[in-house]
């Protein structure tokens, strides 16, 4: 059930839906945060990354921060930073979501700037791409020269792509997975609405 929506600059109108599970946020009718994200990531570490240890993981796109719970359960002592562009979002977590907001270090801020300015390599342990508005990526998000950077700067990436069969088209969307396996080991996970990509 909706009970309230909110104008964003970044993603337009954001609403907020509530039912037995909890609090959700919806961008143009796809799911931002919400237990179904929780599964998600669940999924996916249990899969592409069950046995790493981790110390430093770095987020970029937060919403209401779904993904914190998964990453609690698997990594509970994590340092996580998490980069999200829109106030708005960020805010919205801290109201409705602050469970995902504990402890962790919320920085609003630009994805591609935050990491121009990052020097260190192996700054984190696991770095995760899960920027969206709606079903749109930032294109940048998936520029070779933007991956690259990432995976200097983390042991392992973690980009989150969602992709939906019935569309056309959509197979261009994973086409930099050419150029990507070249450089470096590549494994991707086949869920119902996304795939996710570990480099």
């Amino acid at each position: 059930m909706n009970i309230k929506s909110f104008s964003s600059h970044y993603n337009g109108k954001i609403d907020l839906q509530k039912d037995k599970n909890g609090y959700t946020l919806l961008v143009n009718s796809y799911m931002q945060s919400g237990r179904n994200i929780e599964f998600i990531w669940d999924e996916t570490f249990d899969q592409l990354i069950p046995k790493l240890n981790l110390q430093k993981i770095l987020l970029f796109g937060f919403a209401g921060g779904s993904i914190i719970t998964p990453l609690r359960k698997k990594w509970p002592d994590a340092n996580i930073t998490a980069i999200e562009i829109d106030p708005v979002m960020i805010k919205l977590a801290r109201e409705y979501f602050p469970q995902n907001t504990k402890g962790v270090k919320l920085i609003n801020g630009d994805a591609i700037k935050f990491i121009t300015k990052l020097k260190a390599e192996k700054a984190y342990d696991l770095a995760i791409v899960d920027c969206y508005i709606g079903s749109t990526q930032p294109q940048q998000s998936t520029l070779i020269p933007f991956l690259v950077k990432l995976k200097i700067l983390a042991g392992t990436v973690l980009l989150n792509q969602l992709f939906l069969p019935n569309q056309k088209n959509e197979i261009k969307k994973i086409a930099f997975l050419k150029t990507l396996d070249t450089l470096y080991s590549v494994k991707v996970l086949k869920l119902p609405y996304n795939i996710i990509i570990e480099f």
